[in-house]
């Protein structure tokens, strides 16, 4: 007989798992959001050409590794939760 937990595991297993989809940002995360976004579009009027295609290239190296931080924060998480029920369970 299936698991409680069954339907979660089948979910992760098929890439159907995305509890980042369902985030509820507070309102002040909101705001630094849109505040940085508004920033970054009054600074990328202010380059030339040259400039803006290299601000851009800054930007996509800065998105790769922010979010390959957050993978590795993440990972790290979970195995502290893990160790944290491994000890609990002793």
């Amino acid at each position: 007989m299936p698991g409680k937990h069954t339907k979660l595991f089948k979910r992760i297993f098929h890439g159907d798992f995305r509890p980042a989809d369902g985030m509820d940002y507070s309102r002040a995360y909101k705001r630094w959001m849109k505040e940085n976004y508004e920033a970054h579009q009054r600074f990328r009027k202010t380059l030339k050409k040259g400039q803006l295609e290299a601000f851009d290239e800054l930007e996509e190296m800065d998105i790769e590794l922010s979010g390959r931080a957050q993978e590795e924060n993440y990972i790290a998480g979970m195995k502290a939760g893990i160790q944290l029920m491994v000890e609990a369970l002793r």
